[in-house]
């Protein structure tokens, strides 16, 4: 995973900024690298790797997301449902608010046993993961004239 902050013992804004980008980009890249995990059918192989990210990023929802359709999906669902309640005691413990919506809908999911949980897409738009076909470069204007004119 990561070693340690960048250039650590050094301090300055532009150091501070590469940090907080550093560890932003490291963490969209594990959720990528756990959408994928379960859409290719690794929920069992993803339980232990999110379980580490829930607990060493604790407020990130995606991660509690995630970790709650895997253990479903391994038929762990009522362990599925208790992390929903430790993830939602400690938020209103510790923010006095609610779970996301998100969290929240796939709590009532859970609960009703939602058979479409087994073949729901993990994958977000936004996440780099998802899509059709890649997008073609635009063509060039210089491709577009005949070299015979």
């Amino acid at each position: 995973m990561s070693v340690g902050p960048l250039a650590e013992g050094l301090e300055g804004p532009m150091l501070e900024r590469e940090r907080l980008y550093r560890q932003e980009r490291f963490l969209a890249d594990m959720e990528v690298r756990a959408e994928l995990e379960l859409e290719l059918g690794g929920h069992r192989n993803a339980v232990p790797y999110l379980y580490y990210a829930v607990h060493k990023y604790p407020l990130r929802e995606r991660f509690v997301w995630l970790l709650m359709l895997a253990l479903y999906r391994s038929d762990r669902g009522n362990e599925a449902l208790t992390v929903y309640a430790d993830h939602r005691s400690r938020v209103v413990r510790e923010l006095g608010a609610e779970p996301g919506q998100a969290l929240r809908a796939l709590q009532g999911r859970l609960l009703l046993q939602d058979p479409q949980l087994m073949v729901l897409s993990t994958l977000r738009q936004d996440s780099g993961a998802a899509g059709g076909p890649p997008t073609p470069f635009p063509e060039s204007p210089l491709a577009r004239q005949s070299p015979l004119r």
